[in-house]
C-alpha cells in the first residue's frame, strides 16, 4: 500500500481560529515565499475571539493564499459580518505589500456566521425534504455576495448538504436550547481563481459530533503555473532590449577621423541635436577619438542611436553606438547571462533551505512534523467522497 508523506507547513492559531497547512514532501522544493499574517476583529479589534489568519506561499510560479476567518455572530448581524470581511481584506498584508487578492489563487474558509433569513421551523421542513436549493435563496452570504457586498469574484460549490449549525453536541438534533437558533450554513469554503487553475472535486460536510458545528470540507484539484525560461527568454530579451542598456551610455566618433582626438568643437552641435530628439545628455567625457555621453535612461541612449550616420556641419560623418562594456559581448546578452545565473542560484538556495533549515511554526516550516496518508484513499476521495476525515489522522496534527 503506497503511503504519501505530508509535512506540516503552517500551524497557527488565534483563539478559536486555527489554520494548519500540510504539503506533500514532493512539493517542498517548489514552495517558497512563505508568510503568515493575522488580525483581531473581536471587541472592536482588541480581542481574537473573532478574527482571521492567512498564509501565503508560492508554488512554482503560482501565488496561493489560504485564509481562515471567524466573523461576527448573531442572526441579524449581517453588517458586522460584512465589516469583518472587509477588515480582513484590507488589513491582512504580507511582505512587499501583498494583500489577499494579490494572488493567483485564494482559498478563504471558516465560520463566517452568515445565517438563513427564514424561521427555524421552515428551514427544518426544507431540510427534511432535502430542499436545500430553496433555503439557499435565503442564505445571507449568497445574498450579500450577489449584491456585491462581500466575496466579489469568489466561487463556492453548491450547498447540497444540510446546514452545519447549530447542533446539540453529540447529537443529530438542531439546537434545542431556549434560544433554538435557526439552522444555518455558517461554515464555508470559497475560492478565487484568476487563471482557471482550480477545479472543485467535492464540497460537503463531515458527521463529527463533538461540536455544535458540523465540519465543512472541500477537495480541489489545483494546477500551478511554472516559469519556463526557454519559452520566456525571447520575451525577456525583447524587454531588456526595449529598455536599453543599464549604463545608459553611447560612444560617438567621427568616421575616417585622421586625428587622435575627438573634435571638441563639435560637442555642442551634437548636444543640441540630441536635445531636439528629447534625449538630454546628463554627463559627457572626451577620451581619445571618442565622445562618451551618459543619459538619464537606457531609452534615451537607444534614441541617440538614430543620430548614427548623420553629416555634421563640418561635412564629417558622425558614428554613434552603445558603449561596449562586456569585452565584445552584447550588453543584452550579458544581462541574459546574469538572469540565468540568478535563477540557477535561486533554485539551489531554495532547495538547500527547504532540505536543511529547521524552522519554528511562526511563518516557517516545521521540520520533522509529518503524517502519512493512504494514496488509495486519495483516489477514492477524487471519485465518490465519503463524509469523513479519514484523509488525515487529526491526532497526528502537531499542537
Amino acid at each position: 500500500m503506497l503511503k504519501i508523506l505530508l509535512f506540516c507547513v503552517v500551524n497557527n492559531w488565534l483563539v478559536g481560529v486555527c489554520l494548519i497547512l500540510f504539503a506533500r514532501s514532493s512539493l517542498l522544493n517548489s514552495i517558497k515565499d512563505l508568510a503568515i499574517e493575522e488580525i483581531k476583529t473581536g471587541m472592536g479589534g482588541t480581542t481574537g475571539n473573532k478574527g482571521s489568519i492567512a498564509v501565503r506561499l508560492t508554488i512554482n510560479s503560482t501565488g496561493i493564499c489560504f485564509a481562515c476567518s471567524h466573523f461576527a455572530a448573531g442572526q441579524n448581524e449581517i453588517a458586522a459580518r460584512n465589516a469583518d470581511f472587509h477588515s480582513a481584506l484590507k488589513r491582512l498584508k504580507f511582505p512587499m505589500g501583498r494583500g489577499l487578492q494579490d494572488h493567483d489563487v485564494v482559498f478563504w474558509l471558516g465560520d463566517f456566521n452568515y445565517r438563513i433569513s427564514l424561521s427555524g421551523d421552515e428551514v427544518k421542513r426544507a431540510i427534511n425534504l432535502n430542499n436545500f436549493e430553496y433555503i439557499a435563496e435565503y442564505d445571507q452570504l449568497l445574498q450579500q455576495k450577489n449584491m456585491g457586498n462581500v466575496f466579489t469574484n469568489f466561487n463556492e460549490g453548491q450547498l447540497n448538504f444540510p446546514p452545519t449549525y447549530k447542533y446539540d453536541t453529540f447529537s443529530d438534533d438542531y439546537d434545542t436550547s431556549d434560544k433554538c437558533r435557526t439552522p444555518a450554513w455558517t461554515d464555508r469554503v470559497l475560492w478565487m481563481d484568476k487563471n482557471n487553475l482550480v477545479q472543485l472535486i467535492h464540497y460537503g460536510r463531515s458527521e463529527l459530533k463533538t461540536s455544535d458545528h458540523r465540519p465543512v470540507y472541500a477537495i480541489f484539484q489545483l494546477n500551478s503555473l511554472k516559469f519556463d525560461f526557454d519559452k520566456a527568454e525571447p520575451i525577456i530579451r525583447d524587454i531588456i532590449c526595449s529598455i536599453g542598456p543599464p549604463h545608459s551610455c553611447v560612444q560617438c566618433f567621427i568616421s575616417n577621423n585622421s586625428l587622435a582626438v575627438f573634435p571638441k568643437q563639435l560637442c555642442n552641435e551634437i548636444f543640441l541635436k540630441l536635445c531636439e530628439l528629447g534625449s538630454v545628455p546628463k554627463l559627457s567625457k572626451l577620451e581619445g577619438q571618442y565622445l562618451f555621453i551618459i543619459f538619464k535612461t537606457g531609452l534615451d541612449a537607444l534614441a541617440a542611436l538614430s543620430m548614427d550616420g548623420i553629416i555634421l556641419s563640418t561635412g564629417q560623418e558622425l558614428k554613434v553606438e552603445l558603449k561596449n562594456e562586456g569585452g565584445g559581448i552584447e550588453w543584452s546578452e550579458k544581462i541574459i547571462e546574469n538572469v540565468i545565473k540568478a535563477l540557477e542560484k535561486s533554485k539551489k538556495e531554495e532547495k538547500e533551505y527547504l532540505i536543511s533549515k529547521k524552522i519554528n511554526n511562526n511563518n516557517k516550516l516545521l521540520d520533522g512534523e509529518e503524517i502519512l496518508i493512504d494514496d488509495e484513499e486519495v483516489d477514492d476521495l477524487a471519485g465518490e467522497v465519503e463524509n469523513d476525515f479519514s484523509l488525515i489522522n487529526l491526532s497526528d496534527v502537531p499542537k
